[in-house]
């Protein structure tokens, strides 16, 4: 939650168009806790209240000028009304599931056994092709999945197209599952990626073409994985709806 508590001009809040009876009231008006959540004072409003209920105490001969010792409090003491504001809606926006954010917004699910999802983990490898070139190339269609010798799931994020004088390039990569444990390093040898998906149906057109040329897919073609991927530890957006 965000409010503006810098330094106003005097006409953001008239402090003669608001009534006495609004500074005497002290159930707060329109903000606070109220029908639509919690509505922070801005820091204009305090100001233009504190000025008013200074000449309503006082009197109209009261110098709140600007510059003035009398104005100078009442900007101060708006100043920290105004973040005692900001920090009460906050508190209680994550109090609640619909507008809890971050740190707020994980325990909010916690609390209803929904953990925050992660997102997929990305990065690239590079693949080169060890066969001889067939007549219009070879592709190998994004989503393509290859696999480390611990069982973790990688697939391709873009196509991968070799023809004559291109037999070697760097494709981006996605982990197939979220979370932090696929943020796959080579360093490790069973995050290593380096074996295509024995049974995946977009690979058939590699398969069959390292069989006629008496070769396993990962020699037809090489993967070579030198970079970590990342971003798996990266918390995505939460949907959640309260029982």
């Amino acid at each position: 939650m965000a409010s503006d508590i810098s330094p106003i001009e005097d006409a953001a809040f008239d402090p003669a168009a608001i009534a006495e009876a609004e500074l005497r009231d002290s159930a707060g008006g329109p903000y606070g806790l109220g029908d639509k959540g919690f509505v922070p004072k801005p820091y204009a409003r305090l100001v233009a209240e504190g000025l008013a209920r200074a000449k309503l105490y006082f009197g109209d001969d009261i110098d709140v000028r600007p510059g003035s010792a009398m104005r100078r409090i009442i900007e101060m003491t708006s100043l920290d009304h105004a973040r005692t504001y900001v920090h009460l809606g906050a508190l209680y926006d994550s109090g609640n599931v619909s507008t809890a954010r971050e740190a707020a917004l994980d325990r909010r699910g916690e609390e209803l056994g929904l953990p925050r999802p992660f997102l997929q983990a990305e990065g690239s490898v590079q693949l080169d092709l060890a066969i001889p070139m067939p007549a219009g190339g070879v592709v190998i269609d994004a989503g393509a999945r290859m696999l480390t010798a611990g069982g973790h799931h990688v697939a391709l994020a873009q196509s991968a197209r070799f023809s004559e004088g291109q037999t070697s390039q760097t494709v981006a990569v996605q982990a197939f599952y979220p979370g932090p444990q696929h943020n796959l390093d080579p360093a490790q040898p069973d995050q290593l990626i380096a074996r295509w998906h024995p049974f995946d149906s977009k690979l058939e057109t590699l398969q069959r073409l390292a069989a006629d040329a008496d070769m396993t897919t990962e020699e037809a073609l090489v993967i070579t994985h030198a970079n970590a991927l990342a971003g798996g530890s990266v918390a995505g957006q939460m949907n959640v709806t309260a029982p």
